[in-house]
């Protein structure tokens, strides 16, 4: 079954409780500042098209998801477009599910608008998210412009968010495209990137390992 087609599962209470937890964290150990959120629709469907950073973490994601609901309050829906690797494991597509993340095609984007939600997509996808460390100042959209024709399908405005800081809580040293056309990671998960990273606590490992983040400004 295509689990995009778990939007109605976006548990509210369950993102309160998460996002509750991230704030301290957000505001405190990463020093996140947030500007423009006032751009953000108050109501009707948009989509919020971003530069992705930071690898398997989503801190980037998560700070968006804590600004709109703290200016917008719990009741503004909002789903992110997530990549087929996240759903890669049933329990962990479920938990996504229930936090508002689903597949991100055009079809699932698409459905979301129609039911006037809030839609976060990072067009750059694995190739933006594992930028080298030396591109991090850079957003790479690698030529994808499918968003734009979602958007003029949909009849809705795309409303433009730019993180910085986020990539630079590990180190990427290379994205790794030979290793993921070795290894067909390309065709079996969509994904053309097989990064190789210096991140704590591990050293130099692959980006698809858990990290801790270090400290960087937000």
């Amino acid at each position: 079954t295509d689990w995009g087609q778990y939007l109605d599962e976006r548990d509210a209470e369950l993102i309160d409780v998460v996002l509750d937890v991230i704030r301290p964290i957000a505001h405190h150990y990463f020093d996140l500042r947030v500007r423009g959120i006032e751009n953000i629709p108050v109501e009707g469907p948009a989509l919020i098209a971003g530069n992705h950073n930071g690898g398997v973490l989503m801190s980037d994601t998560i700070f968006t998801a804590l600004a709109i609901r703290d200016h917008l309050g719990p009741d503004r829906d909002l789903n992110m477009l997530g990549h087929d690797l996240l759903a890669a494991d049933d329990a962990m597509r479920k938990i996504l599910n229930r936090l508002g993340v689903i597949r991100a095609n055009p079809a699932t984007a698409g459905h979301a608008l129609r039911a006037g939600r809030l839609v976060l997509v990072y067009p750059g996808s694995d190739q933006e998210s594992w930028r080298p460390f030396n591109e991090r100042g850079r957003i790479c959209l690698e030529g994808r412009r499918g968003f734009v024709k979602v958007a003029l399908q949909n009849g809705v405005p795309i409303v433009p968010l730019v993180t910085a800081g986020t990539h630079e809580q590990l180190v990427i040293l290379r994205r790794g495209r030979r290793i993921a056309r070795a290894l067909r990671t390309d065709k079996m998960f969509r994904n053309e990137a097989f990064p190789v990273v210096l991140a704590l606590p591990w050293g130099v490992t692959t980006g698809f390992l858990p990290y801790l983040p270090l400290p960087a400004q937000t």
